[in-house]
């Protein structure tokens, strides 16, 4: 199902300044498919969500401003 808007993401005009970034644990508990990218700054994840059994499926495609580092 993401693999649809994959290419809607990697083909827009932001794809030159998308830079892969790496899935972290929660995004593996989450998503059950996340792709995740860094644009000045910032982070771009986009996902797809089951919030529940009953409830159908659902692309999210989110910006993240970075937390601190601890």
């Amino acid at each position: 199902m993401l693999a649809d808007f994959l290419p809607e993401i990697e083909g827009s005009a932001l794809a030159g300044h998308l830079v892969a970034a790496e899935r972290t644990a929660a995004d593996e508990d989450e998503f059950i498919e996340v792709e995740k990218w860094t644009l000045d700054g910032r982070i771009l994840t986009a996902g797809v969500i089951q919030q529940d059994t009953d409830l159908p499926v659902m692309v999210v495609v989110a910006p993240e401003q970075p937390g601190p580092q601890l």
